[in-house]
Parts: C-alpha cells; sequence; structure tokens
C-alpha cells in the first residue's frame, strides 16, 4: 500500500547545458485511520546540469511506499536527487534495497543529452492559502483540526475521485 502520492501534471524541464525545472501538484496521504487525506498544494523546483539542451514537459506521480519517505514532505520540504525523479520508476534504490519513493513520468517534448538533476519538493503555501482560505500546515489539512477550516468544493471532489480510484465508496469522506 502507498502512504502517499503526489501528482505533479505539466512539470517543465528547459534549458541548454542548465536546464531549470519546476511545477505544482497536489500530495495526498493515509492518516493514522487509512482514509485519504484532503489535498496539500505542492511546488517542485530544481536544476539539471550537463551536455544537453532541449525541454520536456511531463506528468509525474511519486509514490511513497512508506511513512518515514513522507515525513519530510509533510514538515514542508524534500529533496530529491537523480535516483527518484523520474528516472527511476523501479522498485529498487540504486544500492538495491527496496525503494521508499518511486516515481512514473509520462514526458512529451525531447531533452537531448545527459544530466544530474536535483529537485526539492516544498508545500505551496500561498496555493493552499488560496484553496482554504487561510494559512494551513498539512497536519491541519488532514485532520482537519484548525477552527473554520472547511474543505471546498474542488478538495472534496478530489477526495472523492481518489476513493473511489482506491477502492472506497464515492462519499467516504470523513473530515
Amino acid at each position: 500500500h502507498a502512504h502517499g502520492f503526489a501528482v505533479f501534471p505539466g512539470l517543465i524541464k528547459a534549458g541548454f547545458l542548465v536546464a531549470n525545472i519546476y511545477g505544482r501538484g497536489v500530495l495526498t496521504y493515509r492518516d493514522e485511520a487509512g482514509r485519504w487525506s484532503p489535498p496539500t498544494l505542492l511546488t517542485i523546483r530544481g536544476q539539471s546540469v550537463g551536455p544537453q539542451i532541449g525541454m520536456l514537459v511531463s506528468d509525474v506521480l511519486i509514490v511513497m511506499k512508506t511513512r518515514r519517505s513522507l515525513e519530510g514532505l509533510l514538515t514542508g520540504r524534500m529533496k530529491l536527487g537523480v535516483d527518484t525523479l523520474p528516472h527511476s520508476a523501479g522498485n529498487e534504490s540504486a544500492e538495491g534495497e527496496p525503494a521508499e519513493i518511486v516515481s512514473y513520468a509520462l514526458r512529451r517534448g525531447a531533452m537531448i543529452g545527459q544530466s544530474i538533476d536535483e529537485y526539492v519538493v516544498s508545500i505551496d503555501d500561498p496555493g493552499n492559502l488560496t484553496l482554504y482560505g487561510q494559512t494551513v500546515q498539512p497536519g491541519e489539512i488532514a485532520r482537519g483540526i484548525r477552527m473554520g477550516l472547511r474543505l471546498p468544493m474542488p478538495a472534496q471532489k478530489y477526495v472523492e475521485r481518489v476513493n473511489v480510484l482506491s477502492g472506497k465508496p464515492s462519499g467516504a469522506i470523513e473530515w
């Protein structure tokens, strides 16, 4: 079972020798009772260095297979390197150990050459402020503990869809 996943539609990587990487996405994870959390908005930024030229647009899915792999992101930011995005979609790390984080990407465009990439995934505080109407932390979103925090309609529809895709009834929002 996945403990959480992040989806980044339209992640952009473009450049010559040095490429910049940017995207916005959404994080959903299971709480202690196994329920899916409402969405937490994220940003991903990075750089790629090496003999390269081109532009790629990728839809990226990052799956966090352990609670530990989720903790860094829930506290605000997580650094990912060459072993994570979107180069290794397998189930093993470079050391041959079971991977805690795996990623999958659907790409459009072309990037020619070789590079070393580094990414930082962070909580999108301005985006979450816009969505929820106030400043919130990921744990507050998941537990709904902030007084007056309401689950907006787009977030409700998102959670309903995640529940359907994971085999739960569509009306199973407990928040």
